[in-house]
């Protein structure tokens, strides 16, 4: 099978908070929330069990989604996408909003605030199909399909994403004849090519926001 197949199918770049219940607001990036209803206006969205955040939502039974877009900060991707929320605070550094007891980022196109109603399991994800209880424009932007995320943004899926490849983390080959060197972020595995022998100390992935001491050379 040729898993490249898979990047013609659309989606979108979204961000899952939920409250546990202990209090401690968490989330997580995801690439699969759909709109299955319209009356009454019901989301599904699709969680990895091994992310803290579907936890929490189970718990809850409540979850907010927000759609990000093409220009959100990459504070935002390596954040929810390549932390833990487990042992991290991931709202410790970024602006938020509180609606409906939920955290809403500043730096999102729009919100939606669900009631989980049912629950679908598979064998890695949970699948919760909720009612919207809120939604609202926060700011304009384009939203970030998949294939832009990993076209222009060159970003790779978490190993929790449901579009995640096997094998995607692998190094490139030569340019134009040129001898290239590359660098591959150790928190979101973003591979960086250039024909310098270091990265500049300034440098910072321009996927996750990690600095140059958190890239490894790789050939």
């Amino acid at each position: 099978m040729n898993p490249e197949a898979y990047y013609n199918l659309s989606y979108g770049i979204y961000l899952i908070t939920a409250i546990d219940n202990d209090g401690k607001k968490v989330g997580c990036i995801a690439n699969c929330a759909i709109q299955v209803t319209s009356n009454p206006s019901q989301l599904l969205i699709s969680l990895n069990h091994d992310n803290y955040t579907c936890v929490a939502v189970r718990e809850t039974k409540k979850l907010a989604v927000m759609v990000l877009g093409e220009n959100v900060g990459a504070d935002i991707i390596g954040t929810f996408g390549y932390k833990s929320s487990r042992n991290t605070d991931k709202f410790a550094s970024i602006p938020y909003k509180n609606i409906k007891g939920l955290p809403v980022i500043n730096d999102a196109i729009c919100y939606f605030i669900i009631n989980v109603k049912n629950e679908f399991e598979t064998n890695t994800h949970t699948l919760f199909v909720g009612e919207v209880e809120e939604c609202d424009l926060i700011k304009k932007d384009i939203p970030m399909t998949y294939s832009y995320y990993h076209k222009v943004k060159k970003g790779l899926s978490p190993k929790n994403a449901p579009t995640y490849q096997k094998g995607n983390d692998k190094g490139m080959e030569k340019t134009n004849g040129k001898t290239m060197h590359h660098f591959k972020c150790l928190l979101c595995g973003y591979i960086y090519e250039t024909e310098d022998e270091e990265l500049p100390s300034d440098f910072t992935c321009p996927v996750c926001g990690a600095p140059a001491d958190q890239f490894e050379k790789i050939d």
